[in-house]
């Protein structure tokens, strides 16, 4: 199994819609056969951050996700939308 934890510093004018902008990724990612589980929190320390915690079920599901369509519209939602790279 591999487990990503990634941080996501939203500009604040994104921070309330963030769930909304980011669900065709969520929902694409959860349909991926080798997913386990994909959840996002936000942070109780700073509303603009917002934390993923994915599960894939080997290196094989990894990959197939970061070279995925939806990943790539990811990838551009989060250069458009946050703060810088943590």
């Amino acid at each position: 199994m591999i487990l990503i934890v990634v941080k996501h510093p939203v500009r604040p004018e994104y921070a309330d819609g963030w769930p909304t902008l980011v669900a065709p990724f969520t929902d694409a990612t959860r349909a991926e056969p080798g997913n386990i589980s994909f959840e996002w929190s936000r942070s109780v320390d700073d509303h603009n951050v917002y934390v993923l915690v994915e599960a894939f079920k080997d290196s094989d599901a990894g990959a197939a996700h970061v070279n995925s369509e939806h990943f790539k519209a990811a990838i551009e939602i989060g250069r458009a939308s946050c703060r810088e790279r943590v």
